[in-house]
């Protein structure tokens, strides 16, 4: 009996950690991890966001996280396991003109875009001076 309720102790034990595990599949860019980023407005009014995060062979961009804060539009761009699917608000296309980058369309909107990054927030858009 003691056998048994320890056998289901220890299953249970590593169904959790796969379960922790699939979670840790998904996180975000940093700002060290991303090479270039743009945006600029396309001839419909959406705003295209382009970016080039590191090359890695086993993750990639799927798209980004959206989410409304003191009166401006943060983005954060998500970084997926190649073989898992990830949450995104916006999803990303591989931009066809330049290998390793990604295209997100966003609805133009008169808040500011910012890329929030876990050290600080830079704003893209509108674009600043300087």
């Amino acid at each position: 009996m003691q056998y048994r309720m320890a056998y289901k102790s220890i299953l249970f034990i590593i169904a959790i950690l796969l379960l922790i595990s699939c979670e840790d599949n998904m996180n975000t860019y940093q700002k060290d991890q991303i090479n270039d980023i743009s945006i600029a407005e396309t001839a419909d009014g959406s705003l295209k966001l382009t970016i080039m995060p590191i090359l890695e062979t086993l993750y990639a961009c799927p798209g980004i996280l959206l989410k409304e804060e003191n009166d401006a539009v943060m983005v954060e761009f998500v970084r997926c396991h190649i073989n898992s699917n990830c949450r995104v608000d916006v999803k990303a296309t591989t931009n066809p003109d330049s290998p390793g980058s990604y295209n997100i369309i966003l609805s133009n909107t008169e808040k500011p875009i910012k890329i929030k990054y876990l050290s600080g927030v830079i704003q893209v858009w509108p674009k600043t001076k300087g």
